[in-house]
């Protein structure tokens, strides 16, 4: 649902004449999702270049067996390629990952500096997980020979400069991991364990994460990607009494029509449902002011 509308303004601020690679890992993509793209990146005057690669599920099926995924009805095994990327692509040096539910304003040429970095993987620290000391994981730093104040970061994006990255061994490391782990949010914990203190940060204007009652959801500000992590995506509401990036995602879909799916429309009016959530937060924080400061 949201790739369009990911992919759409990523193409349209990158400035460097560089040719783009979309890399696209498949485990049972739509026929007329994928003829939609095909047609769309063809008719792009920037030319991208399309390449699909197979996710071999095995790859991840033996520790998935092993780990207690909180959301597994939610999320199907292909969440997890994001942390086999280095593996499946043993040709790609250097690429950016991004989850299709983030709204992009920022120049991705910008993100080029990084192919001469010292780090191999750079991202931004997640913004209500601030270590590996996860408030919802029980990740045993002891067992995995980790650090439980290093600093925890957000899967939805991250830039790999992968020359020199010993690809093996970091699949070997999740996979051991994987083997004993009992984690919650198994794609990204994998690679914050495997990861630990290996990660650089980024601005965290790259990948910035917002709840629908965020303010920055009605009034967005400029240069800044928006990641609307969790179950409320902008495409969950009615365009209808919407500002912001609720009526900026309708834009893209019905510019972009996938043949035989059918734009959903919520009846929830995102303006008003903000503004209650508001006044709900404010009062609630009031409440408990008062009754830590009684008169």
């Amino acid at each position: 649902m949201g790739f369009f509308s990911t992919l759409v303004p990523l193409l349209e601020n990158f400035s460097s004449e560089v040719t783009p690679v979309i890399n696209i890992v498949d485990s049972g993509l739509d026929e007329h999702f994928l003829k939609s793209l095909k047609s769309f990146l063809k008719d792009h005057p920037k030319k991208p270049i399309l390449k699909i690669r197979k996710f071999p599920t095995e790859l991840v099926e033996p520790f998935r067996k092993q780990t207690y995924y909180m959301n597994r009805d939610l999320f199907r095994v292909s969440t997890l390629s994001k942390i086999a990327l280095p593996y499946i692509f043993p040709d790609c040096e250097f690429g950016v990952y991004l989850d299709c539910d983030i709204y992009v304003q920022k120049d991705f040429a910008q993100l080029l500096q990084y192919q001469n970095g010292k780090s191999h993987f750079y991202a931004v620290q997640d913004r209500y997980i601030k270590s590996i000391s996860h408030p919802v994981e029980n990740i045993d730093s002891e067992l995995f020979g980790t650090d439980p104040d290093a600093p925890y970061f957000n899967g939805g994006f991250f830039v790999m400069n992968l020359k020199g990255f010993d690809r093996n061994a970091y699949w070997d490391t999740i996979n051991r991991v994987g083997s004993k782990a009992v984690l919650s949010w198994e794609d990204q914990s994998l690679m914050n364990i495997t990861l630990c203190n290996k990660w650089e940060p980024i601005c965290e204007s790259w990948n910035r994460m917002v709840w629908p009652e965020h303010a920055e959801y009605s009034f967005p500000k400029k240069d800044i990607n928006y990641h609307f992590f969790g179950g409320q995506k902008p495409w969950s509401f009615s365009p209808a009494l919407s500002i912001g990036l609720v009526p900026k995602f309708y834009k893209i879909l019905k510019e972009n029509p996938i043949e035989g799916f059918d734009i959903p429309t919520i009846n929830r009016p995102h303006s008003l449902w903000w503004i209650k959530n508001f006044f709900v937060s404010t009062f609630t924080k009031l409440t408990k002011r008062g009754k830590q400061n009684p008169s």
